[in-house]
């Protein structure tokens, strides 16, 4: 029997409202909300009636012709407030900003305990943190720039079968995050300049999200953990004229970093992960030219 066919059709409105006061030219703070969404499902699945109708009735959820039905969009509300200043004739400058995002009628799987899963809108989540930013001209030819971050992400409502329940973190989304970098160039001749690049990125741990299971006697998932990792990358070098020489090393300690879950192309093995993880320590030369 064909499966009729479903239609959906969403009217939203993404307002933006932002507002800033400049003490002085080189100093200002500033307030924003913003309103994001995600498109909507025509159709949240499939699921017989006859095997699951209980299960969702419980969810208060019904069925027509065994499809379940539209999942509306999911949307978000930010908020940001910061400041930029700077100092010593702009050698120096810093900007700070708190921030939280309420996250509404998340589309997720839910899945029934007569072992059908479907989509639907199921709960919601915040995520609130601090970020900063500082760069300092040292010299003329050296830069320094510091930054972090630190982001506590967890769900605050759900429903009964999604994966994620209320006061878990949200997948994927580290805690703290920082990242330092500096750049220095020197004259070596007449049209010949000399220069060195060096990164160091920390970012702190987080939960899995395809790869994680349940505890069946409590329910409550049983997280998977994405290890914190640290890669540092090196770059130096000449530039004559329009032309530039330089030879870099790419996570120069060989970091073996876990950065995303990844779906298996076929049958999922239990206890057997599969991620998608950073280069191997690559070291090789470049030739730029610039036109």
């Amino acid at each position: 029997m064909a499966v009729p066919l479903a239609t959906l059709t969403d009217t939203t409105t993404t307002p933006k409202f932002s507002l800033q006061y400049r003490f002085t030219p080189d100093s200002q703070v500033y307030g924003t909300a913003a309103k994001g969404f995600r498109p909507g499902l025509a159709s949240g699945g499939q699921v017989p009636s006859s095997l699951c109708g209980a299960d969702l009735a419980r969810l208060g959820i019904t069925t027509v012709d065994g499809s379940v039905g539209a999942v509306q969009p999911d949307t978000v509300w930010s908020y940001e407030l910061g400041e930029k200043s700077s100092w010593l004739e702009q050698r120096l400058t810093a900007n700070f900003d708190v921030f939280r995002i309420n996250w509404d009628k998340i589309q997720q799987q839910v899945l029934l305990a007569c072992g059908f899963p479907f989509t639907a809108n199921a709960g919601a989540a915040r995520s609130q943190g601090v970020e900063i930013d500082i760069d300092a001209r040292v010299t003329d030819g050296l830069t320094l720039e510091l930054s972090g971050g630190y982001d506590d992400a967890k769900f605050t409502e759900t429903v009964p079968g999604v994966l994620f329940q209320s006061g878990d973190r949200v997948p994927q989304v580290p805690r703290e995050s920082a990242q330092f970098d500096a750049d220095y160039h020197f004259p070596i001749g007449a049209d010949l300049v000399g220069f060195a690049h060096a990164d160091y990125r920390y970012v702190g741990n987080s939960w899995s999200t395809n790869n994680a299971t349940t505890n069946p006697a409590t329910g409550r998932v049983v997280p998977l953990i994405r290890p914190a990792y640290r890669i540092a990358d090196l770059r130096g070098g000449v530039r004559y004229g329009r032309t530039e020489y330089a030879v870099f090393v790419k996570n120069l300690t060989n970091e073996i970093a876990n950065l995303s879950d990844t779906n298996a192309i076929s049958l999922q093995a239990i206890g057997e992960s599969r991620v998608a993880v950073s280069p191997p320590r690559t070291v090789g030369v470049e030739f730029r030219y610039r036109y």
